[in-house]
């Protein structure tokens, strides 16, 4: 499939099935699957984040001129099913078919020192189901992870969350400076450096901790896809096994790190991808 779409500021979110092109400078956004575009709206302001569920639902954040946020959600045929408005910022959204259920990340000045609150609803019947609240702390990402758990990585710390959204773990890692981070059904992971040391950890997707070392390389980012840890450093691309903890590693360029499976990554960088497959 070849198309052209005209985004001045364009940002890309996809799914087993979809993948949307939209604007933040501009109010439109498309949908394509691997043939064609099957959809695309104007919306009275960008649209500022989104993400597919399981079976191609999807939700996007914007805003109106009497609201700081609007999160809309769609069916798998496009169809707008409910509007949750806000008046604080929303910066993140995730869903999950399979649990029913919808997280919104709205940031908010608290006690003064910032404040993340994560409100998660039915997306059956809308309504509120749980809320979760990190003072201090800037979310980077939260999702769900296949075994009913949701996970949060902040700029401080990675919590892992039970079905009902009770903490289960939580590592803490202020004044650090993360390096990278990546939450999918898999499970979720973060890297960082703190005095010198640069660190991996990866939850699996049950939640429980999968890998937890120092590395020598300096990570600029990081995935998981079953048991096997993938590090993107400076020349390389690392597959760690994390029961074993053996290494492969192969010579890589820069980019965006897409984990096609467990052997296959892609590195995505400006001018060229690379198809990098491990042996077994």
């Amino acid at each position: 499939m070849s198309t052209q779409s005209k985004f001045s500021s364009p940002c890309i979110t996809s799914s087993d099935k979809y993948f949307m092109i939209y604007d933040t400078a501009g109010n439109t956004f498309a949908v394509f699957n691997a043939f064609s575009k099957v959809y695309s709206e104007e919306l009275e302001y960008p649209v500022t984040y989104s993400c597919f569920s399981e079976n191609s639902n999807m939700a996007l954040v914007t805003r109106d001129i009497s609201h700081k946020s609007l999160v809309h959600v769609y069916n798998k045929n496009f169809k707008r099913t409910f509007t949750v408005p806000s008046g604080k910022y929303a910066f993140g959204v995730s869903m999950s078919d399979a649990y029913d259920k919808l997280a919104i990340a709205y940031y908010d000045i608290g006690d003064g020192s910032g404040q993340t609150e994560i409100v998660i609803r039915n997306i059956s019947d809308t309504q509120v189901a749980s809320k979760i609240i990190i003072d201090g702390e800037f979310m980077l990402k939260c999702g769900f992870l296949s075994d009913n758990r949701f996970a949060v990585i902040t700029d401080s710390s990675i919590r892992i969350y039970d079905a009902q959204f009770e903490e289960l773990h939580a590592y803490d890692f202020s004044d650090a400076s993360v390096s990278g981070y990546e939450i999918s059904s898999h499970g979720a992971a973060v890297s960082y450096t703190q005095q010198s040391k640069n660190v991996a950890i990866v939850f699996d997707k049950s939640g429980e901790l999968l890998y937890n070392e120092i590395i020598n390389d300096n990570i600029r980012d990081i995935g998981v896809c079953e048991d096997r840890v993938f590090l993107r450093t400076d020349s390389a691309l690392i597959r760690v096994n994390a029961r074993t903890l053996d290494q492969q590693r192969l010579g890589a360029g820069q980019g965006e790190m897409l984990i096609y499976s467990s052997d296959t990554v892609l590195i995505c960088g400006d001018s060229k991808a690379e198809y990098l497959v491990f042996e077994e």
